[in-house]
């Protein structure tokens, strides 16, 4: 997981929010918990198919608040909002948004 808070800033591997998505079943590329250029970034297939995962910072939404201050109390929110995201944008399918 990563947010473009002033640049892009990753977060490692030991994060609550990094160790969501491990619980989920992904992994996380060894080299992660270095930061990333955005031309980097920019050249990974995930990127090129647009098969990124967007969290919009929007304080009036629901997610964006529930994964930036992960707690018990904000994960059924995360897993609700969140996984039907990700099945999206693992689906193999391109022309999926």
């Amino acid at each position: 997981m990563a947010s473009p808070y002033e640049g892009y800033f990753i977060y490692g591997s030991q994060d609550p929010r990094s160790r969501l998505l491990t619980g989920l079943g992904f992994t996380l590329p060894s080299d992660l918990d270095k930061l990333l250029a955005d031309p980097v970034y920019k050249a990974l297939g995930v990127a090129k198919q647009g098969r990124g995962v967007y969290i919009e910072e929007n304080y009036d939404d629901d997610l964006y608040s529930a994964s930036s201050f992960v707690s018990i109390l904000s994960l059924p929110t995360v897993l609700d909002q969140l996984v039907p995201r990700l099945t999206r944008a693992v689906d193999g399918n391109p022309a999926t948004t």
